[in-house]
């Protein structure tokens, strides 16, 4: 592994990549191997999240989105990968996890080879696995680069507004002062939505 690597950054939005080996064989004092309860793990956050009930990865508000996928290369053992994009600095981004989530990291990478007795709440040792582990994106694309989570929620918040209040005018033609403020509206909204949809809204780096 690329011990050396370092997180990509465009605008406002960072990159990770983990490869980490996962341990074979059984669990002590269980019948299950370490992939089939790392299964188990992420099989449950993925039927949360396909319920909508919320999972301790909410917590973290700077996630844009996160994956773990478990691959067997050919001849090879299995790996599990991690991937995930974030707003600003990967150190505060997993410090944020040591904070918050602990015992979910544990509960995912104590079936990879190398992690930490302590588990995630003891930060340097869970960092120092991470960059051994992290491996170099060649290349990074981010189609709203200078816009943060919480910024897409609230422009997707105004739009919504912005949809109901149209909705309204629309319903309601009694008024003449309407039509001449669903026109303003609708030309404000379409100069906007031009710059979201091309790029940022923001300066990068904010």
């Amino acid at each position: 592994m690329d011990q050396y690597a370092e997180s990509k950054r465009v605008g406002a939005v960072s990159e990770v990549t983990l490869i980490t080996p996962i341990k074979p064989g059984r669990i002590p004092g269980e019948y299950r191997t370490y992939r089939r309860r790392l299964e188990n793990v992420l099989d449950s956050v993925q039927n949360r999240e396909e319920q909508d009930i919320p999972t301790p990865i909410r917590v973290i508000k700077t996630i844009h989105y996160a994956r773990w996928v478990i691959h067997e290369p050919k001849g090879g053992r299995p790996e599990l990968i991690f991937t995930s994009n974030f707003d600003g600095d990967m150190k505060h981004y997993f410090r944020t996890f040591s904070l918050t989530m602990p015992d979910m990291i544990d509960r995912v990478w104590q079936n990879c080879e190398g992690y930490p007795e302590d588990g995630a709440k003891e930060f340097e040792q869970l960092w120092r696995y991470v960059k051994k582990y992290q491996v170099t994106s060649r290349a990074f694309y981010s189609a709203y680069r200078g816009l943060t989570v919480s910024q897409i929620h609230l422009l997707a918040a105004l739009k919504a507004r912005y949809d109901a209040m149209v909705s309204e005018l629309h319903g309601d033609r009694h008024h003449s002062n309407d039509t001449a403020m669903l026109d303003a509206l609708t030309k404000m909204l379409l100069e906007v939505q031009g710059p979201v949809r091309s790029g940022p809204v923001v300066a990068e780096g904010d």
